[in-house]
């Protein structure tokens, strides 16, 4: 399944795009949801070759990531709508927003989590992904089990972060459309020196930091909701 449809409302006053971190799903969002508002309508986007999902032709790039979320999300954005990303999704949203931008599409806002700015260094990232890229280890009673999910899991990763560590910025005019990025204060992928250039790159941006490490924002839904409530409220256009 490509687009996870999470809450569907009657009459939604805004769709909210969630897009997940290397190795990850659309799943991952679900703690998410409670927290909310009820009249959002809700949607995530997997790329090919989840874990627990079909099997398919694995995204080698920004640029094939983001037209298999095209594909999958054509149909989904006829209303108001905001994006948002961690980590991998970070970036994803970011070039997806870009995108949709070029073809007179602008979002409501952008969230962008747990990516250093676009035009960082490549060397930065490539620590980044060495960070998160090492070996896998799921644990577990049965462990042929677990050593053919670990290999799955290993290779998915892998991949994933073959988007990032292939990344090459391309300049352009800043987003139209309001960013707000969050990071963890004590992520060590994205400290401070490496979050703060997402200033130039569009005309309204913001920050947050939360508690925690880079995955910190799924510990605390609830505070990480909330602060995302409120900056694409702050931020709308009028």
């Amino acid at each position: 399944m490509t687009l996870r449809v999470l809450r569907a409302p009657e009459d939604a006053e805004l769709t909210l795009v969630l897009l997940h971190h290397a190795g990850g799903s659309s799943a991952g969002f679900r703690p998410f949801v409670p927290h909310l508002p009820e009249s959002w309508r809700l949607v995530a986007v997997d790329l090919p070759n989840r874990l627990l999902g079909p099997a398919g032709v694995a995204c080698r790039s920004t640029a094939t990531a983001v037209e298999h979320l095209l594909r999958a999300l054509g149909p989904e954005l006829t209303g108001p709508y905001a994006v948002f990303g961690h980590s991998l999704g970070g970036l994803l949203a970011y070039e997806l927003v870009r995108e949709l931008e070029r073809r007179g599409s602008d979002p409501h806002w952008l969230g962008v989590s747990g990516f250093p700015a676009p035009a960082v260094p490549r060397a930065t990232r490539d620590e980044v992904v060495a960070a998160v890229g090492g070996p896998v280890r799921l644990g577990g009673r049965d462990k042929t089990i677990s050593a053919v999910v670990e290999a799955r899991y290993t290779r998915l990763l892998r991949a994933d972060l073959e988007i990032v560590r292939g990344y090459t910025y391309r300049d352009g005019p800043p987003l139209r459309t309001a960013l707000t990025v969050f990071h963890g204060d004590t992520d060590p992928m994205t400290p401070v020196e490496v979050v703060r250039p997402w200033s130039g790159y569009a005309g309204t941006v913001d920050f947050h930091a939360w508690p925690g490490g880079h995955f910190g924002l799924f510990d605390q839904p609830a505070a990480v909701c909330r602060r995302m409530v409120e900056a694409c409220a702050r931020l709308a256009p009028v």
